[in-house]
């Protein structure tokens, strides 16, 4: 027989960046999970989705990731220094 961890002993646990501060059921028997996220929001949703690891903040994660994406493409679209034949020093588009 396997034996189960207690849902309790997980609070105040860190997973990812949120950290638990309650688990509790709603009216359809899901177990849901109350946490803080290091950015300072609260989070509320599935626990096996944090437990598993498929939650790991939330959404400020994301929304970082998609900023430095951006960043990356905005500085490879960026006006790069080229010389012409001539000499001269001009610009083009990559």
């Amino acid at each position: 027989m396997k034996l189960r961890t207690p849902l309790t002993s997980f609070i105040g646990q860190k997973l990812g960046r949120l950290t638990i501060i309650d688990i509790y059921r709603d009216a359809k028997s899901n177990i849901l999970a109350k946490a803080i996220c290091e950015c300072g929001n609260d989070w509320t949703g599935y626990f096996v989705r944090v437990q598993s690891g498929n939650t790991y903040s939330c959404g400020c994660y994301a929304k970082e990731l998609k900023q430095k994406s951006f960043k990356l493409q905005a500085m490879k679209r960026r006006k790069t220094p080229r010389k012409k034949l001539t000499g001269k020093e001009g610009f083009y588009w990559r």
